[in-house]
């Protein structure tokens, strides 16, 4: 995981547990910044790893771009209710 870590500069904050479990329906999850992998088999569990890694690196990229969306999405709600309303006053 430090190899990853250096290679895209980010994540330093994570950790990894390996808990390996043959009765988890989940490869890996990511929990706050601990990342659990519960494959048994190693080379399963290192791509687990990396792809628990990219998906929590890359969530954290576009976090604000999601933000944004849902704030523009907001006020084009706010502004389609107020027409709404003008358009029913309009119509008493």
């Amino acid at each position: 995981m430090e190899k990853l870590k250096r290679l895209l500069k980010m994540g330093y904050e994570l950790k990894v547990v390996w808990q390996p479990s043959n009765n988890s329906s989940l490869s890996g999850e990511v929990k706050g910044e601990t990342i659990y992998i519960y494959e048994e088999d190693l080379d399963k569990a290192l791509e687990t790893l990396k792809h628990e890694f990219l998906d929590y690196t890359i969530s954290q990229v576009i976090e604000p771009y999601r933000r944004i969306a849902n704030q523009l999405i907001m006020l084009l709600n706010e502004e389609g209710l107020q027409e709404k309303g003008r358009a029913y006053r309009e119509i008493e």
